[in-house]
């Protein structure tokens, strides 16, 4: 019975948030799908033998019934719409990235915009790329938004709610209902 209150006060969670506006109805039902996912008991293994109690039967059986009527619609969605960028944005990044690299070129300006770099940037990957003049695809990891104020000359912080405003989360320990919703502008 607590597995289905559970689920129920779950399924009310999921609800309220959709009401807000976050998301959509296949994420509800994703995220109601993956909460029964995790609730389905698996039986411990030892070798070849699977210790299993007769009373979860009835528990899974009906878990395993509502996980399969959620499938359906999900696989029936169609692929969300990709999300059209503003056309001159390209020319924006471009223009802030000559600024940046104008001031790391500078040896007045150079050290002090090395050191915000680093601290902006939390991971470099490199990928194998052919087709490219290097032979590498380059991704940077980090605060962005706040990168591309570096370039545009301003020492003030970027505000949340604002274009061009990153940010990186990491989950810690604690239950998913206590995160608070990123705040994101797209």
């Amino acid at each position: 019975m607590a597995i289905a209150a559970r689920n129920a006060l779950h399924r009310e969670d999921l609800h309220a948030i959709a009401d807000k506006g976050y998301f959509s109805g296949p994420e509800i039902l994703a995220c109601h799908k993956a909460g029964i996912t995790t609730t389905v008991p698996r039986p411990a293994t030892s070798g070849n033998t699977a210790m299993f109690h007769p009373s979860m039967k009835a528990k899974m059986d009906g878990l395993e019934a509502e996980r399969t009527q959620l499938e359906a619609p999900l696989a029936a969605t169609p692929a969300p719409d990709p999300i059209a960028l503003h056309p001159g944005l390209a020319d924006v990044y471009r223009q802030k990235v000559s600024t940046l690299a104008a001031s790391l070129s500078d040896d007045a300006t150079r050290p002090e915009a090395i050191a915000l770099l680093r601290g902006l940037i939390s991971e470099i990957r490199l990928h194998p790329d052919a087709g490219t003049p290097g032979g590498h695809v380059i991704e940077l990891y980090g605060e962005l938004g706040s990168i591309l104020s570096l370039g545009a000359g301003t020492k003030a912080k970027p505000r949340l709610g604002v274009g061009g405003v990153s940010g990186s989360m990491v989950a810690g320990a604690g239950n998913r209902r206590q995160l608070p919703l990123p705040r994101c502008r797209v």
